[in-house]
């Protein structure tokens, strides 16, 4: 068990590496921040990491719980120079925020690469408990033509039921709002319950991104 003080708090920091990086098979779970609007990062791979191919995978995020900052399971920022980032086989639960508006719970955050692949991700049990938000996965990335491929993934029991804010919960978040890219939905399963003000399965921010889907099974009940 690990509990914050007054600063941020993150699990595992890598914000340095090349090509063929691994940061795979690890547990990062009990740890609590309330020290104030500061965050708590599971795992954060940053934006100094570039080269060809980096993994993400086998790693367990599991009973963090975060005052009034942001929580972010996996935070993945990586340089525009990586060539294919793999997120697979991780499992995110879990996660407890409190924060106010403006402040949300992700599981996964994902940015930049020319291709990404998250697949075979568990993600369940993410929730917040005040005005904030909750996003399954994120993704922000601002290059234009780059392409993401999420699928055979699991995401289910998102709640945000205290929040006001019109889409309380959604389960994947695409905000690119200003380049083009590609992103395509295979074969995952995705299930949204629970009160909330507003939710969505797949939200979109971008008018110019192609979404493709193929064999999902989506369900917001």
């Amino acid at each position: 068990n690990w509990s914050g003080g007054t600063g941020a708090i993150t699990g595992i920091s890598c914000n340095g590496s090349n090509n063929g990086t691994s940061i795979s098979n690890n547990t990062v779970s009990n740890i609590s921040n309330f020290g104030g609007a500061n965050n708590l990062l599971g795992i954060t791979y940053g934006t100094n990491n570039g080269g060809a191919t980096q993994t993400i995978s086998n790693n367990t995020v599991s009973s963090l719980t975060c005052g009034t900052g942001v929580l972010v399971g996996l935070n993945l920022s990586g340089s525009t120079s990586i060539t294919t980032l793999n997120v697979n086989n991780n499992s995110i639960s879990g996660l407890t925020g409190s924060g106010a508006v403006g402040f949300d719970v992700r599981a996964l955050s994902v940015t930049n690469a020319t291709t990404t692949n998250i697949f075979r991700n568990r993600i369940y049990d993410i929730s917040d408990i005040s005005a904030g938000t909750v996003i399954g996965i994120l993704s922000l990335n601002a290059t234009a033509g780059t392409t993401t491929n999420i699928y055979n993934n699991l995401m289910g029991r998102l709640y945000a039921s205290s929040s006001g804010f019109y889409q309380s919960v959604i389960g994947t978040m695409i905000n690119n709002t200003t380049v083009s890219n590609t992103y395509n939905f295979y074969y995952n399963s995705f299930y949204l319950d629970g009160t909330t003000t507003g939710s969505a399965l797949i939200y979109t921010a971008s008018a110019l991104s192609t979404i493709n889907f193929q064999n999902n099974i989506f369900e917001n009940n």
